[in-house]
């Protein structure tokens, strides 16, 4: 939460948020978001489910996708497999790293250039 209010205040981000991976999918879809922060662990569907399906979508499929983790290999991004997010945080994440992963993420991203 404390990192959400920053976000919004400090970094100027207006925010969606979802409950579950599955609630997140569709938000996305019907909202198509600039960025999506994604946690490795989630119930019901985990982050890498959630990746999965956020990609087969039309509408999300070229959404840059930052995993935040607090997996110990997850800031090498092993645990990823074939899956390439744009960015690894790995947790603890403090709001001044996390605002500057997006600000770096959406600098070097071009939408035209990753659509299909």
């Amino acid at each position: 939460m404390i990192v959400e209010i920053f976000l919004e205040m400090e970094g100027g981000f207006d925010l969606m948020t979802a409950d579950s991976g599955e609630n997140g999918v569709r938000m996305a879809a019907d909202q198509v978001p600039d960025v999506i922060l994604l946690d490795y662990m989630m119930p019901d569907m985990d982050g890498p489910a959630t990746f999965r399906a956020l990609r087969a979508q039309e509408e999300t499929r070229a959404v840059p996708i930052i995993f935040m983790t607090g997996m110990a290999q997850g800031a090498d991004g092993r645990q990823f497999g074939e899956l390439v997010p744009a960015a690894v945080i790995p947790k603890p994440i403090t709001p001044e790293t996390l605002t500057a992963t997006i600000n770096s993420v959406l600098a070097g991203f071009d939408r035209q250039a990753a659509s299909p």
